[in-house]
This record gives C-alpha cells, structure tokens and sequence, in this order.
C-alpha cells in the first residue's frame, strides 16, 4: 500500500497482538524528522511497533479526550469570550454520559465502516447519517435535513445547498480518520475526504 507520501510504502497488521507499521522511503524524511523522537523517518527505521494495548489506550484517550473537550466548552460555546484562564471541573453536574453532535458524527462514521469497510463512500456515509439522525445544528443539521430531502452527499455540504457550509465542523469531526488508519496519514487523509 502507498499511503506515507511520496516514495513511501507503509502497511499495517495486527498478528501476535502487535499493531506494526512498516515504512520504507527515499530517505529524504530524514532531515524533516531530525531531532524529533516522536515521527518515524520512513528509511531510517523500517518497523515501528505498537502494542494493540497501546494503540486501544491512545483510541480511548482520543475519544475521551473529544468527549470531555465538547462537554467542558459547552457553557461557552457561541460566546465571545469563550476561553478561560483555569478551569478544573465542570460547571454542571453530570450523571449520565450527554450525546453532542460534536463527537455523535464520528461515531456514525464508526458504525458506518462497520458496516461498509474501510471503503465507504460519502453516499453510504450520507444514509448512516439519516438513519443515526446525525446533525442537529449548523451545516451538520442543514446536511441533514438536505440529506432528507434527497440532495445526495457530498451536494449537502455545497454554498449552493447550504448555508452554512463555511461553519467549522469537518474540524472537530475528523479525529475518527487517524484512528483508524493508525500511522498512515495519507490513507487517514483520504478517507476522510
């Protein structure tokens, strides 16, 4: 598979527990990699390995991560000021685990591949989101409700359908993407899209 970039051949298994990512290159990400312990210079090593664990931690934390980002901003979303200096806890007490649309998208997506495979199309994606009723507010609600209507995906997202095509939710929606294409972000990039 070719999914590094250019030059570059990278494939990924999961035999004895092992997530393994194998990448060969030109050598010439070496220099781009120099000093930084945290990326791989595909010709320099040939293998990086992660442990299935570790790879269902760093997922979990991913999720998480989104999960709690979305439940601690909203007090503050749509303000002006929505940043504060220190915030430790959350301003309202919670018993249950909320379901937000910022995080609710992916997790479509998820059930999406599921039942498509790693080669889902944005028509395929677009059905799960009206059988999920994904998109409650903004571009997200508009796609929907375009979706609905019969407007195919990816038409949803376009100025001429939709008004809010400009708003920002392919950004806090795309995390999906590099976990499940763990280390090659081409691939990553192209699901996505």
């Amino acid at each position: 598979m070719n999914y590094l970039g250019a030059g570059s051949v990278a494939s990924v298994s999961s035999a004895n527990g092992l997530g393994t990512l194998f990448a060969k290159g030109s050598g010439q990400e070496e220099k781009a990699t120099e000093g930084n312990q945290g990326l791989l210079p595909a010709g320099k090593k040939g293998v990086r390995q992660i442990s299935l664990n570790e790879y269902k931690d760093r997922v979990y934390g991913a999720w998480l991560g989104g999960i709690v980002g979305t439940v601690f901003g909203w007090p503050f979303e749509g303000e002006p000021k929505n940043v504060l200096d220190h915030l430790d806890h959350y301003l309202r007490p919670y018993s249950y685990a909320p379901v937000d649309d910022d995080y609710y998208y992916e997790m479509v997506a998820l059930y999406g591949f599921e039942r498509h495979g790693i080669g889902m199309t944005v028509e395929q994606l677009g059905e799960m989101w009206k059988e999920y009723q994904a998109g409650t507010w903004g571009s997200s609600e508009q796609a929907r409700l375009l979706l609905e209507k019969g407007i195919k995906a990816p038409h949803t997202g376009e100025p001429r359908y939709n008004r809010w095509f400009h708003t920002i939710g392919p950004q806090f929606s795309s995390d999906l993407y590099g976990m499940i294409t763990a280390g090659m972000i081409n691939l990553a990039g192209s699901t996505g899209r």
